[in-house]
């Protein structure tokens, strides 16, 4: 349980990263997932993180995207 915890803290760290230099977060967050999960289930959940992330980016900007 402990672990779940732990990566989702870890989160904040890609978040800033990603928005302060535009680059990178997906990265460093997968990183951090192989650090503490098995390559495989560290993938899915980088994936799962990066769709969210991605289409919430399309949602809160779709007026300006032409």
């Amino acid at each position: 349980m402990m672990i779940y915890f732990i990566i989702t803290s870890a989160t904040l760290v890609p978040a800033i990263v990603s928005e302060l230099f535009s680059m990178a977060g997906g990265l460093v967050l997968i990183g951090i997932m192989t650090s503490l999960l098995p390559v495989p289930a560290a993938m899915i959940l980088q994936g799962i993180a990066q769709t969210f992330s991605n289409g919430s980016q399309v949602w809160l900007y779709r007026y300006d995207i032409k």
